[in-house]
């Protein structure tokens, strides 16, 4: 009976990523850019995005990290270098924000390559998970 009621769990669960379009991938998975800010003062985060429309750096998620004068932004991929990222973010900020009230904690890239070999790990330990 309970092998039933998991198995059963286990459908549900699959059939509800697949009507959901799929598996959304983060930027660990999918690669891009991550870029940690620091403000003075703990910034609003739709002024954040109103400021990154300026620069074309796709679809991001913008979000507060550890406290609230700390802020993570994800980009999903840029094909410019790291520090012109990072200023080029800084720069756009810096005409809602103080510019020296910005300061640039952290510019990472994970490539499409590292992060499809996460995914494909990760979906691997999934499937052995499910298998027992």
């Amino acid at each position: 009976m309970s092998m039933t009621i998991s198995g059963l769990v286990i459908l549900l669960g699959l059939g509800s990523i697949a009507l959901s379009g799929g598996l959304k991938y983060g930027i660990d998975f999918a690669g891009g850019t991550l870029i940690q800010l620091q403000f003075k003062t703990p910034p609003d985060i739709e002024v954040i995005r109103d400021g990154l429309k300026t620069i074309a750096l796709g679809e991001s998620t913008i979000q507060e990290f550890g406290s609230k004068r700390d802020i993570l932004i994800r980009v999903q991929r840029s094909e410019e270098k790291l520090e012109a990222v990072g200023s080029k973010v800084r720069n756009s900020l810096g005409e809602k924000f103080n510019k020296e009230d910005i300061t640039i904690e952290r510019v990472e890239m994970v490539g499409p390559k590292v992060g499809r070999d996460l995914r494909e790990k990760a979906l691997l330990s999934i499937l052995y998970a499910i298998i027992g």
